[in-house]
């Protein structure tokens, strides 16, 4: 056999036919892997693009970096377009060009609200290591996913928003319309639910080593396929960007499969709208509650009247109450979720009742119920935070999670798939219950000192068991996939913030006391570490899901420098979500912190429950 030129050999199936590895040309026609025509307009845009409709990226030598981050959803919603448009050979049209010429798919938004932000790049950050060295290291993406955008000079998007949201209403009685249609010859839910995940969500898990747009790879539409094959375009932007962003460590094998199995109940596929409108506005309007438009309050009003018609709530309902909660952290983490939340609680406490112990039911129930039980159980232990009440699940998560009730005193990878919280949220169990019992434990000393009984040996006794809990750290490899590497950091940085928490119940919430500044010191730490070793994917993952820590820490620290990283990495992460909304809220507890005396404490707890923040 003939040597390789230039004694290179190729690897893999060979390219499809018409496959051009575009290194040359507009940045849209190199996503596309095509011939870019290289010639054009007067606005600069390449014709090639003009001709298909689509918004060119512009011209360069080298990728821009908020390019590498989304390249593969962005080809797939080209794919996506041109194939809606007859343009793909093999595909018919599902749109009407001829009654809608103006049409064109946007990539990218002109006037991108982070990119002249005057906050902090959290790119460039010094983060401090162990041994109190400082290393410069590229942070989580600045920039959001931006959605393919369909502009339509005719119909205004919240003409459509509208629609979608007012269709499959409680009280519509207007049959399901369809959007688009596939034909069912998948082979089975598992394989089609997994290749309908946002192309973000697939990429966290695998990275591959070659340019992921290797005309090989399968191309899968980017509108979803629903049961009976009916689909809109707000659930569509759900299953396909907005899921990914809403569990970002969850299982990603059992994820799909419950996700889609849910959203053919009424009432959570009218949550998903919800949440995929909401997160479409932040993104558009970055600066404005999505919830103070009409649109959205209408059929959110027309959720939350629905589920008060009675006492007792269904799966469909409490899996579209979880959903509700995540369209307030969505919109910047405030408003009525403590209502959502009890729905939750309260429809998992039936699940929990037809078995003998809590254990047993998370062991023998459903995938789609243990998803929903231990869901509730995050966001409510994490919601005690804010209410400063005990846990509504705190005798549950103890039979559970205790070290000295449930057995559960190794690392995670021992514990049984079905008991462990790493696959939902990225904490180990133990942190959860650690969690728990401190939210408990701030909320009996409160009590005492309101009695003027409290002894503070009682207290420090109260809290040994869990300091001990939370003084190993967790062990990992450093091979790990990618999914594993953010779960385990983020249950580090869970750890040791909790630790920080822990401490300020026991002796104040006073940064300058040696322990509690230990805490924060040990939580920078392990971030520092996390912002140099880890990619943008997790990085983002990681800062994402652990604002808890990032809130803890800022408030209980008087450290500049701590307070400069911790600011610059959440605004680092944009609008949509609630990071940016907790720089506010830190800057608050900062400004009313310079005009205290030191020696008074921090009264970070109360403007955390005044202003009904949840720290998820």
């Amino acid at each position: 056999m003939p040597a390789a030129k230039n004694g290179i050999k190729k690897h893999g199936a060979p390219k499809s036919k018409g496959s051009v590895r575009a290194k040359s040309g507009c940045y849209t026609c190199r996503i596309r892997r095509k011939k870019c025509d290289e010639d054009r307009d007067e606005h600069g845009n390449c014709k090639s693009c003009v001709r298909l409709k689509l918004q060119c990226l512009g011209f360069g030598p080298k990728r821009p970096e908020w390019l590498k981050e989304q390249h593969t959803k962005l080809r797939a919603d080209i794919k996506n377009f041109l194939a809606g448009n007859g343009m793909i050979k093999g595909h018919a049209s599902t749109n009407n060009r001829d009654t809608n010429p103006d049409q064109i798919l946007l990539l990218r938004q002109e006037d991108d609200p982070m990119s002249s932000s005057e906050s902090p790049d959290s790119r460039n950050v010094d983060l401090p290591i162990a041994g109190g060295e400082y290393s410069r290291n590229t942070s989580a993406m600045r920039d959001e996913p931006w959605t393919g955008t369909y502009v339509d000079a005719a119909y205004t998007t919240e003409d459509a928003l509208e629609l979608q949201l007012r269709h499959e209403s409680p009280y519509d009685d207007g049959q399901p319309y369809d959007i688009m249609h596939y034909p069912n010859s998948l082979p089975g839910w598992s394989a089609s639910v997994r290749s309908n995940i946002a192309p973000s969500y697939n990429l966290l898990f695998t990275m591959p080593d070659e340019d992921p747009y290797d005309s090989t790879m399968p191309f899968y539409p980017t509108s979803s396929m629903l049961p009976g094959g009916s689909a809109d375009e707000l659930v569509n932007h759900y299953l396909n960007v907005v899921v990914a962003m809403q569990f970002q460590l969850a299982d990603k094998i059992r994820l799909p499969e419950v996700i889609y199995n849910a959203v053919e109940g009424d009432c959570y596929r009218n949550a998903a709208r919800l949440l995929a409108f909401i997160h479409q506005r932040r993104e558009a309007v970055p600066s404005v509650p999505a919830l103070q438009d009409s649109t959205p309050r209408r059929q959110y009003d027309d959720l939350k009247l629905a589920l008060s018609r009675g006492s007792s709530y269904t799966e469909d309902e409490a899996m579209a109450s979880l959903t509700v909660i995540s369209s307030f952290l969505f919109d910047g983490g405030k408003g009525e979720w403590q209502w959502w939340l009890e729905v939750a609680f309260k429809y998992a406490r039936t699940i929990l009742n037809r078995y003998m112990s809590p254990r047993a039911a998370l062991m023998s129930c459903t995938e789609k119920e243990r998803f929903l039980v231990k869901t509730a159980i995050w966001f409510d232990v994490l919601a005690s935070v804010t209410t400063q009440n005990p846990p509504l699940f705190l005798e549950i998560i103890r039979e559970l999670f205790a070290p000295d009730a449930s057995g559960i005193t190794e690392l995670y990878e021992s514990v049984p798939a079905e008991l462990s919280m790493m696959t939902i949220m990225g904490c180990e169990s133990r942190v959860v219950w650690a969690l728990a019992e401190t939210s408990f434990l701030a909320y009996w000393k409160q009590r005492q000192l309101d009695r003027g009984v409290l002894s503070v040996p009682s207290l420090y006794t109260r809290s040994q068991p869990i300091d001990i809990c939370l003084s190993e750290p967790l062990q990992f490899p450093r091979n790990e996939s990618q999914v594993d590497e953010a779960r385990n950091r983020s249950s580090e940085i869970f750890r040791t913030s909790a630790r920080v928490y822990l401490r300020a119940v026991v002796s104040g919430d006073h940064p300058g006391v040696a322990d509690i500044a230990a805490s924060v010191q040990d939580a920078f730490t392990v971030l520092g570490d996390m912002n140099r070793c880890c990619t943008a994917q997790v990085r983002t993952a990681v800062i994402r899901s652990t604002v808890f820590a990032f809130f803890v820490c800022g408030c209980l620290t008087d450290n500049a420098q701590h307070r400069h990283i911790l600011r610059a990495l959440l605004a680092g992460e944009g609008s949509v979500g609630n990071c940016s909304a907790l720089v506010h809220l830190l800057d608050k507890v900062w400004s009313i912190r310079s005009r205290m005396s030191r020696q008074d404490p921090v009264p970070w707890r109360q403007i955390l429950n005044d202003e009904k923040m949840l720290l998820v």
